[in-house]
């Protein structure tokens, strides 16, 4: 019997293992919680976190390498007394020492078994660490020999910082009673005086001068002191989330950082020493638990789940090094051919000036799902999304950008609505649909003259949820979702006439090349298969150009008249170069769902999706050298496993073709040949043995391979 290589199935199968042409831009160092940042110098930073987790800057947050710290403790304080020494508290008691920046780190030994929440080093000898249940540890010689200080046990310490080696100060909370703690000493810790009154735990200092000082701490807990610590005030943060990390770079310019409900990351500025403070982000999808600045213009901020975002320019912009990897991407547009804007769950926005080699994280000020975004011109953008609250509250969120993606505003629309995607003519009139979530639910189209200001409600015959909208021009418009429904204006949304491809169709996304032609993507439930429809008559009628998928479909993109691509679920990239007759899949490398597509020329494209996809090609996605991507499959075997007949049928447009249908077993060898003229056709494979085979079908034009489980 005939043998075929398992290798050669496997790369014809899974191409993209090798000759994938989608590049993956990872926004993810790492997925561990980093806990605290230290910056040595203006270009020099580090961070750490839990498992051992060390990362190093040397370019102002360019590039950042791991380091190994030879712990897997968690690692939470960082202190350095030059350029080249430096200390890193944990877990445990662990207290590590490097004496070259980093490139080797040593465990210090006679340390207290208590873990290590915060060490400071107020000269190169001189250094104190202290934890909970009252642990506070000296030494004068370096870290080679550490003093226990022993304070009362009911106090759990979370930082500590010393202005010179005798005065200083540490900050917690009573375990008995909840309050918050702030302890001074000016004798070096050999007695510490408690000040009164403190209501809740301290978990970060700050002294940009001697005499100047800030502690934050839980419930927006924000003091100051003018007097070396003799005295602290009170002063509005503005929050009443948790402060976790304060950071001063002069008197009067200093940043916040923590987390709020539920685990949301925010960072403050202030430049009038603490007596106002502005919001920079808010909503950030991961908590921030430090920040940092290398200068007055260069800062540091890490958080929960591997967030890692640096700043150039005093905070305005925070740019991404690292990102929580399990973030969905729900929508990706570009504007021109470098600046493009990605919205995804939680409010989160991204947006980049650079082609995507750099990506700034902004954040709507809420915690609603973005699930489209919209540029009708460079400056100019809409995100809309929403999610349905439990305490009444508007589930609608619709933003505003006029300066490209740098800025977002929420404009006023108070409706209760799931809003799904948006699509705008030209800076000032759009359209939105979506699904009221209190009226089982009932689609619903939205229009705006006045650049989303006001927004007009029509009244649309749609039974079922509405999840794409396209607008050809100024009297044209589409929207289609759930039950098979299509709906069209011709007159700007004064009217609106309804179509149905089948109530079991769900359209998940349009795109109109004119007012006339236009393909649309859905899902049919009882088949479980993605399909593409096409209209050359003004969605009169649809035609399926692609059916049968074994995926789910989510979006459309065009570059021209002939040129497209289609995205979804299991990674499935499609393509057509003839003006949507045909589709051709394409190698992309990631098997999470993808959820939007958007190109700025003929070759440059980007891909979003689950677990923080962004795919980006300059090669129109080609696989190799030349252009010949993989026929997709339109091929099903039924049943699927199965123990005595398959039937295989073609669901695409090519029906009559001599096919030959070959099987094979994992060790490549032939152990069925079937040759029939089209399709369906049915196999008897009784005589096979249980097992996973591989079934390749060849016809004139195509050769497809199908996994198949013999029972």
């Amino acid at each position: 019997m005939k043998k075929i290589a398992v290798l050669q199935l496997l790369v014809f199968m899974f191409p993209f293992i090798a000759f994938s042409q989608w590049n993956r831009i990872n926004l993810s160092l790492t997925s561990q919680n980093l806990l605290a940042a230290y910056s040595t110098n203006s270009h020099s930073a580090y961070v750490a976190g839990d498992g051992g987790t060390i990362l190093k800057t040397s370019d102002a947050g360019k590039t950042w390498i791991k380091q190994n710290s030879g712990s897997t403790q968690w690692l939470q304080s960082i202190c350095f007394t030059d350029s080249l020494t430096g200390y890193v508290g944990g877990g445990s008691g662990t207290l590590l020492k490097t004496t070259d920046a980093g490139d080797n780190w040593t465990t210090l030994t006679g340390v207290s078994g208590h873990s290590i929440s915060s060490v400071h080093f107020p000269d190169k000898n001189t250094g104190y660490a202290v934890g909970y249940s009252g642990s506070i540890i000296k030494t004068t010689d370096a870290g080679a020999h550490w003093t226990s200080l022993p304070y009362d046990s009911t106090y759990n310490f979370s930082v500590v910082f010393f202005t010179d080696s005798l005065i200083g100060y540490i900050g917690g909370a009573d375990s008995k009673t909840g309050w918050g703690c702030l302890l001074k000493t000016t004798n070096g810790g050999h007695s510490w005086i408690m000040q009164p009154y403190i209501p809740y735990a301290l978990n970060s200092f700050s002294f940009p001068a001697h005499d100047t000082g800030y502690a934050v701490g839980l419930r927006g807990e924000l003091i100051k002191t003018c007097d070396a610590g003799n005295t602290w005030n009170w002063i509005a943060s503005g929050t009443s989330a948790d402060l976790l990390s304060v950071f001063f770079t002069n008197t009067d310019t200093g940043y916040m950082a923590g987390s709020g409900f539920p685990g949301r990351g925010f960072l403050y500025k202030t430049t009038d020493g603490g007596a106002s403070w502005a919001t920079q982000l808010n909503g950030t999808p991961d908590g921030l638990n430090s920040v940092c600045f290398m200068s007055a213009s260069r800062g540091v901020a890490s958080g929960m789940n591997g967030t890692l975002l640096t700043s150039a320019n005093e905070g305005s912009n925070w740019t991404i090094s690292s990102l929580n990897s399990n973030l969905s991407f729900n929508s990706v547009c570009f504007s021109d051919t470098v600046s493009g804007t990605i919205v995804g769950n939680t409010g989160l926005i991204l947006n980049t000036k650079d082609g995507g080699k750099n990506w700034m994280i902004h954040c709507s000020g809420r915690y609603d799902d973005l699930n489209s975004v919209c540029f009708p011109s460079s400056g100019t953008g809409y995100a809309v999304g929403g999610t349905f609250n439990l305490n009444g509250s508007s589930p609608s969120i619709v933003l505003k950008t006029t300066d490209g993606g740098d800025s977002w505003n929420i404009l006023p629309f108070r409706l209760p609505h799931e809003l799904r995607s948006v699509s705008f003519i030209n800076e000032q009139i759009g359209y939105i649909v979506g699904w009221d979530v209190y009226t089982d639910p009932r689609g619903a189209v939205f229009k705006t003259y006045d650049g989303g200001q006001n927004w007009v409600v029509f009244s649309v015959d749609a039974q079922h949820r509405l999840n794409a909208v396209a607008s050809p021009d100024v009297y044209t418009a589409y929207a289609a979702g759930e039950g098979g429904m299509i709906l069209k204006t011709a007159d700007g949304g004064a009217s609106w006439t309804a179509g149905s491809q089948g109530y079991a169709t769900s359209f998940t996304s349009l795109w109109f090349l004119n007012k006339d032609k236009g393909f649309a993507t859905s899902y049919d439930y009882p088949t479980m298969t993605g399909n593409i429809h096409e209209t050359i008559d003004g969605g009169n009628t649809w035609d399926s150009v692609q059916q049968g998928l074994n995926t789910q479909l989510n979006a459309l993109c065009f570059t021209d008249t002939s040129r497209g691509y289609a995205v979804g679920t299991k990674g499935m990239i499609l393509k057509t170069t003839d003006g949507g007759s045909n589709w051709t899949s394409l190698p992309g490398g990631s098997f999470h769902s993808l959820k939007a597509v958007s190109f700025t020329g003929r070759n440059t494209g980007y891909i979003v999706g689950d677990s923080a996809v962004i795919l980006k090609t300059n090669n129109g996605g080609v696989a190799g050298i030349e252009e010949r991507p993989q026929t997709v499959s339109s091929y099903i075997i039924y049943p699927n496993p199965a123990s005595v007949i398959i039937t295989i049928v073609n669901t695409g447009k090519i029906r009559n073709d001599e096919t030959k249908v070959a099987v094979y077993n994992t060790t490549g060898e032939q152990v069925l040949l079937k040759t029939c003229r089209g399709l369906p056709v049915e196999i008897d494979i009784s005589s096979i043995p249980a097992g996973i085979y591989l079934v390749k079908i060849f016809t004139k034009k195509t050769v497809d391979v199908k996994k198949l489980i013999k029972q």
